[in-house]
């Protein structure tokens, strides 16, 4: 597959709403709900008839995908169903304004969509003023660290900056370490020790989703290698017998699961 390098888009989040720029025509912009900005963001989505669209090169072949499709879970090339912007405007792109044109809606909005080797870092503010920091590159995903202060978390995100997304299983065994030393010293009874044990338990958690994404990519790498393919720049789409959709970035052999 021949690489092509993405160039991505400006996305602005105003509440619970977000706004993605077209990278062709930065005057327009597509409307998406906050919650589907991670969804959206590796893919480089232009302006064309009033859709937000985005090219991948799946055996070196151009394909078009549309945003409204990929946001309601539709992507699969034998799905001929049409998704419906109920308001008319093709820019407006919120859950709330997207029906599939059939009776088989309710079940293939529960479908699922894989983002593996997807970087993602994200902050937000508490409404009892702390910070949570979202992480994930793909294999250990949606790893939320409460901050007290604001300095706190720019010290983490200091860390992660320069040594990259990759360590965040590294990163989640030191803390899971501290925890457990922590433990020894603690009144069983105290809220402290309590925190700890959720903590050791949260991230025991993530380090088995870890282990699944890794075993699961495994198996579509070699199944792809077989095939001759080869990933590029550009996100691959992989259709799983169930129909779940996977969205494979290159892959990363220096991913490591703790």
């Amino acid at each position: 597959m021949k690489n092509r390098k993405r160039k991505g888009n400006r996305i602005e989040i105003v509440g619970q709403v977000a706004y993605v720029y077209a990278s062709n025509k930065p005057d327009k912009c597509f409307i998406i709900d906050a919650h589907n900005v991670e969804k959206v963001r590796p893919f480089t989505w232009y302006y064309e008839n009033g859709y937000a669209v985005a090219d991948i090169y799946p055996n070196g072949q151009r394909v078009h995908i549309y945003m409204h499709r990929l946001i309601m879970n539709v992507l699969d090339d034998k799905d001929s169903r049409d998704i419906d912007h109920i308001n008319h405007c093709r820019n407006d792109n919120r859950e709330a304004n997207l029906r599939i044109c059939d009776d088989e809606a309710p079940n293939q909005a529960n479908k699922k969509i894989f983002f593996y080797n997807h970087e993602q870092i994200y902050i937000e503010r508490t409404r009892d003023d702390k910070y949570v920091m979202t992480v994930g590159n793909g294999i250990y995903n949606d790893i939320k660290i409460l901050y007290p202060s604001f300095q706190q978390l720019l010290k983490d995100r200091q860390f992660f900056y320069e040594n990259g997304l990759d360590v965040i299983g590294i990163y989640l065994r030191n803390i899971e370490n501290q925890c457990r030393e922590q433990l020894k010293y603690l009144d069983v009874n105290s809220e402290e020790y309590k925190h700890c044990l959720a903590t050791i338990r949260y991230i025991e958690g993530k380090h088995a989703e870890a282990q699944a994404n890794m075993n699961e990519i495994n198996k579509i790498m070699n199944e792809l290698k077989e095939k001759g393919i080869e990933l590029g720049d550009t996100p691959f789409l992989y259709t799983k017998e169930n129909g779940e959709v996977v969205i494979l970035f290159r892959y990363r052999q220096e991913f490591c699961v703790m």
